[in-house]
């Protein structure tokens, strides 16, 4: 966890030119959030009943305090955006709101009226395109204003996940994982308001790169 390979290209990370993360983990003081993003994810679909990066990504929480490690084997961190809303009428793309590879803060909790389940705000952070994502989770890109959260696949109020995810900026996983992501963070002390520091790691095959 110590040395960064931002776009897979490195062949001797932590030895000649693997970059060191900004806060490397200090036991007994962070909770950290890691973020494996296959690098398909980016085959942003516009078909809304067929998403082509439907929970590609993974990732996992690690307690410095502990040095638990909770695995999370399905996210979706690039938008399944598709040209139409769910009635048919045009939206724009909002694809240049997804966050960058690189660091992140979550803060938890929050509800949202899109989802049902706890959420989080990913805020301080960069999108794609160089846009910074300020302490509220804000950021100003051209076609909307609004926050991306970590949030659950499942509509508010209902009782199964929806099977076709799409999101202008935000982390979505299933209902279930949701549930037990902020119970572990409850466990670990982290209350309402907490900050979680994060960190998303652009990866070729997600699955590979995390058991190696």
């Amino acid at each position: 966890m110590k040395y960064l390979d931002p776009d897979g290209r490195l062949t001797d990370v932590g030895t000649k030119g693997g970059y060191q993360l900004p806060y490397p983990p200090q036991l007994g003081k962070n909770i950290y959030f890691f973020v494996f993003r296959d690098i398909r994810s980016y085959n942003i679909t516009q078909d809304r009943d067929n998403p082509k990066n439907f929970y590609l990504d993974s990732g996992f929480l690690y307690n410095a305090n502990t040095k638990e490690l909770i695995y999370f084997p399905k996210l979706q961190t690039v938008a399944n955006y598709p040209l139409t809303d769910s009635d048919d009428n045009p939206v724009d793309s909002c694809y240049e709101d997804t966050v960058a590879a690189g660091p992140f803060q979550l803060k938890v909790s929050t509800t949202t009226n899109v989802a049902d389940g706890l959420a989080g705000i990913i805020i301080n952070a960069i999108t794609i395109d160089g846009r910074k994502i300020d302490s509220e989770g804000y950021t100003v890109n051209g076609h909307s204003s609004g926050r991306g959260l970590l949030h659950s696949n499942r509509g508010r109020g209902k009782t199964y996940d929806y099977n076709t995810p799409y999101s202008k900026q935000c982390i979505i996983l299933p209902y279930e994982d949701n549930k037990k992501f902020f119970g572990v963070l409850s466990v670990w002390g982290v209350k309402d308001g907490g900050i979680v520091q994060g960190y998303i790691f652009n990866v070729v095959n997600t699955e590979e790169n995390i058991h190696e």
